[in-house]
């Protein structure tokens, strides 16, 4: 995650360097390019390993078990919203490629990335650094399923 925040940086620095150089004589006395966006990568973990899941309440005649230690894989990405309680945010647009959530007053309200996990209740969340304007999360096909749903690949916020 450090490293493409630095890659970012050092293409917008080289960027800006290549630009005041184009420009000659001209921007002399004039201050640098401002500074490139604040960009971060967020990936939720592939799978969580989850304890064993119980019944709150015996159901008659039936009795459970549970079916040894499963790896729960990830199953859905979603921005959350926090003012009093934690609410899902609706995403601002989004295609077959992506999805995107614009994080209205980030810093004076709290946003998270949620990461959600197939056949548990179990749920990681992240708070979203604050400054960051919007996130969008990318899907890529699955090579191992081509015909099949896309693969969360990564979330980037700036």
């Amino acid at each position: 995650m450090q490293g493409m925040k630095i890659l970012t940086l050092m293409v917008c620095a080289t960027l800006s360097i290549s630009a005041y150089a184009a420009a000659g004589d001209k921007t002399k006395d004039k201050v640098a390019a401002k500074p490139a966006e604040k960009q971060t990568v967020l990936s939720c973990p592939q799978s969580v390993d989850v304890g064993l899941q119980e019944l709150k309440k015996k159901v008659p005649d039936w009795r459970y078990f549970n079916d040894g230690d499963v790896a729960y894989a990830l199953e859905t990405v979603s921005i959350y919203h926090q003012n009093k309680t934690l609410e899902k945010l609706s995403p601002s647009k989004g295609t077959e490629s992506f999805t995107e959530w614009k994080l209205n007053n980030n810093g004076k309200e709290k946003y998270f990335v949620v990461c959600a996990y197939s056949h548990t209740s179990v749920l990681l969340k992240q708070q979203i650094d604050a400054g960051l304007a919007r996130c969008r999360l990318n899907f890529e096909p699955d090579p191992a399923t081509p015909q099949g749903p896309p693969v969360l690949h990564k979330m980037t916020c700036e």
